[in-house]
């Protein structure tokens, strides 16, 4: 069983990592009416959706796993004096309880002002500061959110993701390659590491802290709450998850051991008996659903799937 490494995103590496396994998933709409500082919402963003939606593909249920914030009471600009009170965002995580993520150093606004403006309904998050926090009170895999207004006068928006690792924590900051001179736009980013866990996120503007940014529907991913194989092919069964090409071209049937991943990353039948089952997303060569029925990658019933010259299935 392996997991192949791939990236879906244009971000910057901040910090030396050995995060072989960390995806990023990045997205942007440019508003057209946005040279000035006031322009309308955008009605739709196809390419930061399409981000929303490679990253939601890894979920079992993505909407379930996001909070925007309405229905919370919603500050008036300009924002009061002193710390922002902290903002708490209840998820359900997967086995029938909740767990919390706690928002610091950002309001909560409900007005459409200056570019900035809701994904969903009418609240949205937005730091004075332009530096906030969004910590987790369990390990989490991924995290998603919208950006908008991301940059219009030259601001640079970084994620830090601070790692839960056996030697200590290690700290890691993605560099989003968003549009830098237009008002109004959308973003959509997300991660996801589902071999290192993380307990807290920085979301920083750190070249002109008068860019104001604006942010909305946060996706929050844990190990439980994953699809599996998303990336490799699973057979007709959908009992086994064989490799991607350019490993395996499909999953099974007659001479499936001649193709370059061999019997162990595209035969169901030599995969079920390795016993290797499915853990992660991006695992492949592994059982979704065990079956004893084989031996040397045969079925010993003799029911469809056994090869008539022998070969495996």
């Amino acid at each position: 069983m392996r997991s192949p490494a791939f990236a879906l995103a244009p971000l910057a590496l901040l910090a030396a990592s050995a995060q072989a396994d960390l995806f990023t998933f990045f997205g942007e709409d440019v508003n057209p009416g946005g040279g000035g500082n006031e322009v309308p919402p955008l009605l739709a963003a196809p390419k930061a959706d399409a981000a929303r939606d490679e990253f939601f593909a890894f979920l079992t249920d993505p909407f379930g796993a996001t909070q925007n914030l309405d229905g919370l009471p919603a500050d008036s600009f300009p924002f009061p004096a002193g710390t922002p009170p902290p903002i708490m965002l209840t998820y359900p995580d997967g086995d029938g309880g909740t767990f919390t993520a706690t928002i610091e150093g950002a309001f909560i606004l409900d007005e459409v002002r200056n570019g900035q403006y809701p994904i969903s309904d009418h609240n949205y998050l937005r730091s004075p500061a332009n530096n906030w926090t969004i910590t987790f009170d369990c390990d989490v895999v991924g995290f998603g959110f919208y950006g908008v207004d991301i940059g219009d006068v030259g601001g640079q928006l970084n994620v830090t993701l601070e790692f839960s690792m056996m030697s200590g924590d290690e700290l890691i900051t993605l560099q989003a390659e968003h549009t830098r001179d237009k008002s109004g736009n959308v973003l959509y980013f997300g991660f996801l590491d589902e071999h290192n866990p993380v307990r807290e996120i920085t979301i920083t503007n750190v070249d002109d802290p008068n860019d104001d940014f604006a942010f909305d529907n946060f996706t929050v991913a844990k190990p439980g709450n994953l699809e599996l194989c998303v990336t490799g092919l699973k057979n007709s069964e959908e009992s086994v998850c064989c490799c991607p090409e350019p490993a395996c071209n499909r999953c099974g049937g007659c001479k499936c051991s001649k193709q370059p991943g061999g019997a162990m990353e595209c035969c169901p039948g030599f995969i079920q008996e390795n016993l290797m089952l499915c853990q992660k997303a991006t695992d492949c060569g592994c059982i979704l659903i065990p079956d004893p029925g084989f031996i040397n990658g045969t079925r010993i019933d003799g029911e469809p799937g056994e090869c008539s010259d022998g070969d495996e299935w």
